[in-house]
């Protein structure tokens, strides 16, 4: 299973503003994680990340999955899950489900266990021409290094640079 991050980010490392807010995210980066979403059909996100999706949410025709501590919300249908596993126990359902990719959209806490866990194979960075004066960074409290390996870059409409990594 192929497990790829993707992310919008300000140039100094933010995903989202201190408010949780992605206002700043330009259409051109919404088309891409849309196309991205298409290919690869299965999408994880953090509670934030959804509460924050609004008319985004459900991403694609696929399977979006929601984690969350939040016992409430820990459900499922076809199409959506509501989870409190770990990511290891995430995979291992995706896999039973017969997803052979898996996309993780944010946020920072997400991010950070699923690398923490070398469960994360490519990143798609998205780099905003923004500096934003405080926000939530692309990883939450990661004391771990993490080499990566460049596969492409791309010059993108809006003064947008994607950055394509392979986790080595």
């Amino acid at each position: 299973m192929k497990i790829i991050l993707y992310m919008a980010i300000s140039v100094n490392g933010f995903i989202a503003r201190d408010n949780d807010s992605t206002d700043w995210v330009a259409p051109t980066d919404w088309r891409e994680l849309s196309s991205l979403v298409s290919k690869i059909g299965t999408v994880i996100m953090g509670k934030k990340t959804y509460e924050f999706s609004e008319d985004n949410f459900p991403y694609g025709d696929g399977l979006n999955i929601v984690m969350t501590h939040d016992k409430s919300l820990v459900s499922s249908s076809p199409k959506l899950i509501f989870t409190d596993q770990s990511p290891q126990e995430v995979i291992k359902l995706v896999q039973n489900l017969g997803c052979q990719n898996l996309l993780i959209i944010g946020g920072g806490k997400i991010n950070s266990a699923f690398l923490k866990n070398n469960l994360i194979n490519e990143i798609y960075l998205s780099i905003h021409p923004l500096i934003l004066a405080d926000g939530i960074k692309l990883f939450h409290d990661l004391k771990i290094e993490k080499k990566l390996k460049l596969l492409e870059v791309k010059q993108l409409p809006e003064n947008l640079v994607q950055l394509h990594y392979s986790v080595i």
